[in-house]
């Protein structure tokens, strides 16, 4: 893939990437029920990156991996514009090679996580997750839109020893409802990992994606 973006106040970015590892598919088959209606899903969870990013007088060579996901659904503007749901998403990359996505969605009253972990040989493995908001904390107030995100989160996926500190560094990173598909503030930020995987210590890093009503 070939990334090209222009941004306010100076930044760009010029990159090429490729995937480099198994592809992922969301519930092991690429689709899932998600509020109401059939959701698809997939990622390439590793790519080799490189190119150039541009901020102001500066640029950087850049290099690294990146994470492509793709996700659609057949669902009314108008659901995704209510406080009717919560999502998060959140997309593990530890440092023992295995990937995560991640998902925690309130809709109806009713709290529905899992995860769908893709080792390297390309193994799919989905596991419960323990409901996410009652371990969420640090709350960040948007002073632009008025939400109350958490920051920071202990995910929890018991069957497979996974406990994980999860932390938004910064607190706010939230995009405007002017610069989103659906039309409202929602929070897309990164984060950093710690913690113990079956039976071991790992670290990490990820994005966090909060849709709704927080």
């Amino acid at each position: 893939m070939s990334i090209q973006a222009t941004l306010p106040d100076g930044f760009s970015v010029d990159l090429v990437t490729r995937a480099a590892g198994p592809i992922l598919y969301n519930n092991g088959a690429g689709v899932f029920p998600f509020l109401g209606v059939p959701t698809y899903q997939f990622a390439f969870p590793k790519m080799d990156t490189s190119g150039t990013v541009i901020l102001g007088d500066s640029t950087y060579q850049v290099s690294g991996t990146t994470w492509f996901d793709r996700q659609w659904m057949d669902q009314p503007l108008s659901v995704l514009q209510t406080d009717k749901f919560k999502w998060t998403w959140m997309n593990f990359r530890l440092n023992n090679g295995d990937v995560i996505s991640l998902w925690d969605v309130i809709f109806e009253g009713k709290d529905q996580a899992w995860a769908i972990v893709v080792s390297p040989d390309g193994t799919h493995t989905i596991a419960n997750v323990l409901p996410l908001e009652k371990d969420a904390s640090d709350v960040w107030i948007s002073p632009e839109s008025g939400r109350h995100f958490p920051s920071r989160w202990i995910v929890k996926i018991p069957a497979l020893e996974g406990v994980f500190e999860v932390t938004a560094t910064p607190k706010g990173q939230e995009i405007s409802g002017a610069e989103t598909e659906v039309g409202r503030a929602v929070y897309e930020g990164a984060c950093t990992i710690t913690g113990s995987y079956k039976g071991e210590k790992v670290t990490g890093l990820c994005y966090t994606e909060m849709v709704g009503g927080w």
